[in-house]
């Protein structure tokens, strides 16, 4: 599980792969990403709130095997792809605000 702050550190190589994903959202807390092409596997990031804090896990679409990255508490490509999703809707809502 990964907890998402403000000043989150995402690497050069974990965003480029990030970009070559299609997410999906499944519900209100819950985003299907699928990479486009033969790397990789579908995963399924779920979002938490606990207390004050937005945290995010990782695992396998089909399986619901914990994703290795977010098991010692480092950003995986979904979920850098998750964050990206997120920001980009929060400006989009900003911009429509004013």
């Amino acid at each position: 599980m990964v907890t998402i702050t403000q000043n989150l550190q995402i690497s050069d190589s974990v965003a480029a792969k990030a970009k070559r994903t299609w997410i999906r959202k499944l519900n209100q807390w819950t985003f299907a990403v699928t990479p486009r092409g033969p790397w990789g596997t579908k995963r399924r990031v779920r979002l938490y709130l606990s207390g004050n804090l937005l945290k995010a896990e990782c695992s396998n679409y089909y399986t619901g095997e914990e994703c290795p990255a977010c098991t010692f508490g480092n950003v995986c490509y979904s979920v850098a792809r998750v964050i990206g999703h997120l920001e980009k809707r929060v400006q989009r809502q900003r911009s429509e605000a004013a």
